[in-house]
Order: structure tokens, then C-alpha cells, then sequence
């Protein structure tokens, strides 16, 4: 009976697994337009009413630091008995070579006390986007004063330093006298900007290499073009999705990850559409029509690419219950990366492989049979005869000593403290 109830329930199981799989197949391939104008239509509308707003605030030392953490309570102690941080995240220095005179030294000294002391006499709380506090500290040098600052809660990062920048311009009156803003806190805003100002390259660079590394292997101008195509597409769904994500569940991404998550998608994209595609091509020449090659691609390599995408989603949504802030907003992002290239490659890509067929794998994807038969009479001749070079013995056992050789070379370079 059990034996029964088993075998049934397998029977069902694989009934709707077949199911599913002939949906799924038949929605890619027949319906293939309608499915290309609706992730077209759908980036276009995500781009337009959900824009993507980056975290443009920069992450916080602590967010490295569990809740819990004893150094959370050694500063709240602090805040509690002294009213002041411990720690300052942006200092003005002030710099007069030679030596400091003695009206400079004492304006750098009242011009904090004067500081101070608005906010004491107030009678309130300090309210955002204003400097609480600015405190001397003694540095043992005659040419040098530091000021450290401190901001009224509430303040963003960007604000502080221009609230330090405008404290620092107070001693840009004297052509001798050099008032500089520093810390932690203008460092991460300098290399957000560093960041933002280069994304663009980088992303440039990373289109480029995929173009190549793809036509060359393909032998077509085509398949990098749809390659990337199918990741801008991803693109333009991602980043919104990530703002509505993060503002419902409460997590951030630092601005300072985007490349990662970028470069994350294009990989993701690139890969699953060449197992697509090689699959298509070796189907494409074994004289199927082009619907019929997609479903034999899609029937082998779909299952795989759904696994082999939700494994690393499931893997990288852990991180959500990491004790770190970053890592909390990590998880969710990465995640959601490798789910949105998932989509589109299995939807998008098989479209449009359906679509263009054999036109796909050429180098000039014009009309004719003539280009037609060309390329069904191609074989991978080259391709499997390096195949069979690399994987002789010799070939193998030459290549296995070469990559060791580096790996030890380069072992030994960095601990030399030499960069390779």
C-alpha cells in the first residue's frame, strides 16, 4: 500500500514537473515576442516610476560590529556621562608653516570655544545639520592645531563635511595658513566619490571584455550583442527592485558595493546565456528547426540554470542573518542579483535565440541560404581538436606544473612583501 501511495505520488510529481516544463517551454519559444515586449515594457516602466536612489551616505565603522558589541557599550557609557562621542569622525587641521604665531594659535582656540559654546547656551538639544561641538586637542607641535568636531545627531555624512568645510574656510583668511578637513568620515565620502566618478568606466571595461571573450568564442558579432542586451535589460529591473526592497525590509546597500552587484549581474547574465547559446548552436546543426532546437536546449540546460541560480540565491540570502549591518544589506542585494539575471535568462534570452535561430552564429547575420547552409556545414573542428590537445596526458600533466610553478611564485612574492 505504501509502496503504492509512493510510486503514485512520484507519478504525479513528475506529471507536473512534465507540465510545467512544456508551459514554460512553449512560453519562451511560441509566445517569444510577447515575451521580449514585456521585459522591454517592464524595464522601461521600473526605470521610470520606481528610479533607483543609491546610498549616497556611506556605511559607518560600527556597521562592522555586532549590536552587542562591548565597544556599542563603552561609547553609550560615554555619551551617557560625558555628552560627547569618544571618537570624532572628521578633524580640521590647521597648519602654518615656520610656526604658528601666537593670534593664529588663539583664534583656532576661541573659534572652537565660540562653537561650543552656541550650542551650550541654546538650551536644547543641537539640531541636525549643525556642529554640536568642536574640541582642541593638544598635538606637541608649534606649526599645528587639531580641532576635532562633532555633529548633532541626525547630521548625514555629506552634511558634516560641509559643515566642516565651512568651519575650516574660517582660517583661509591669512595667505600663510592652511586649514585642512580630515578623518574617517571625509574619507568615505571622497571615495564614494572616487567610486561614482569611475562606475561608469568600470562598467564600460566590463561590456568590452564580455563582448570579446563571446564573439570570439562564438565566432559572431550577434551573440555579445544580444549578451548584453539581455544583462541591460536585467539592469534596468535590478537597481529599482533593490530601492523597493530595501525600503520595505528596512536593510541598506552602501553606495561602495554597486560595482560589485554590477559586475555580479554581468557575470551572471554572460554565463547562463552561454550555456544557452552553445546548446542552441549544437542543436541548430544537428538539422533542427529553431523552435525545436531552443525546446532541446531548454530541456537539458533549464533545470540546471534554475538550480544552479537558486542555490547561490539561497546561499547569499544568509547573510541577512549576519550580526553586520553590511553584510545584512549585502545579502538581500546579492541575492536579488543572481534572481533578476536568473529571470531574464531563462525568459529573455530564449526569446530572442528563438528569434534570430541561426542568425545568431554569424558573423553577418544577413538573409540567404547561402549563409544558412555555410553555417549548418560548419563543424568544431578547431574546437575539438584543441580539446583533445589539452586534455592529453602530457598536455594535462605540462599545464598542471606550469599553474603550480605561478601559484608558488607567487606564494613566495608576497611573502617577500612584493606585489605581483
Amino acid at each position: 500500500m505504501r509502496s503504492a501511495k509512493r510510486s503514485w505520488v512520484r507519478q504525479t510529481a513528475s506529471a507536473i514537473s512534465s507540465g510545467l516544463g512544456r508551459g514554460y517551454r512553449f512560453t519562451v519559444t511560441t509566445l517569444r515576442w510577447v515575451v521580449l515586449l514585456g521585459w522591454v515594457a517592464g524595464a522601461i516602466a521600473l526605470t521610470v516610476l520606481v528610479p533607483y536612489r543609491p546610498d549616497t551616505t556611506g556605511s559607518n565603522f560600527g556597521d562592522l560590529l555586532p549590536a552587542d558589541s562591548q565597544v556599542f557599550k563603552v561609547e553609550q557609557r560615554i555619551l551617557k556621562e560625558f555628552r560627547v562621542p569618544l571618537l570624532s569622525g572628521t578633524t580640521v587641521v590647521v597648519h602654518q608653516a615656520g610656526g604658528m604665531n601666537l593670534l593664529t594659535r588663539a583664534d583656532s582656540l576661541l573659534w572652537a570655544l565660540a562653537t561650543t559654546q552656541d550650542t551650550l547656551q541654546a538650551g536644547s538639544p543641537p539640531k541636525a545639520d549643525t556642529i554640536a561641538a568642536a574640541i582642541p586637542v593638544p598635538t606637541g607641535r608649534s606649526d599645528v592645531t587639531v580641532t576635532y568636531l562633532y555633529v548633532a545627531p541626525g547630521t548625514g555624512l555629506h552634511d558634516e563635511v560641509q559643515l566642516a568645510d565651512r568651519y575650516a574656510a574660517h582660517f583661509k583668511n591669512q595667505p600663510d595658513v592652511g586649514s585642512y578637513v580630515t578623518g574617517f568620515v571625509p574619507a568615505q565620502i571622497a571615495q564614494l566619490g572616487y567610486l561614482d566618478a569611475r562606475l561608469r568606466l568600470f562598467e564600460f571595461a566590463s561590456v568590452l571584455v564580455i563582448v570579446a571573450l563571446v564573439a570570439l568564442a562564438f565566432r559572431s558579432l550577434l551573440a555579445p550583442v544580444v549578451v548584453v542586451g539581455v544583462a541591460v535589460v536585467g539592469y534596468l529591473v535590478y537597481f529599482p527592485l533593490l530601492s523597493s526592497l530595501a525600503a520595505a525590509f528596512g536593510f541598506t546597500v552602501p553606495g561602495q558595493l554597486e560595482p560589485v552587484l554590477v559586475a555580479l549581474l554581468l557575470g551572471v547574465v554572460t554565463d547562463y546565456c552561454v550555456l544557452f547559446f552553445s546548446a542552441f548552436r549544437d542543436e541548430l546543426r544537428g538539422g533542427l528547426d529553431r523552435k525545436e532546437a531552443a525546446h532541446a536546449a531548454l530541456r537539458v540546460n533549464a533545470p540546471i540554470i534554475t538550480v544552479a541560480g537558486i542555490t547561490v540565491a539561497g546561499g547569499t540570502i544568509a547573510l541577512f542573518a549576519a550580526p553586520f549591518h553590511v553584510f545584512r544589506g549585502l545579502g538581500p542585494a546579492l541575492a536579488l542579483t543572481v534572481l533578476v539575471g536568473l529571470a531574464v535568462c531563462l525568459t529573455l534570452a530564449p526569446a530572442v535565440m528563438t528569434i534570430l535561430g541561426w542568425r545568431l552564429f554569424t558573423v553577418l547575420p544577413v538573409r540567404g541560404s547561402q549563409a544558412r547552409n555555410g553555417f549548418l556545414r560548419a563543424a568544431p573542428r578547431r574546437k575539438h581538436r584543441l580539446l583533445a590537445l589539452l586534455t592529453h596526458r602530457s598536455a594535462a600533466l605540462l599545464v598542471a606544473v606550469a599553474v603550480g610553478g605561478g601559484l608558488a611564485l607567487a606564494r613566495e612574492l608576497v611573502g617577500d612583501g612584493r606585489h605581483v
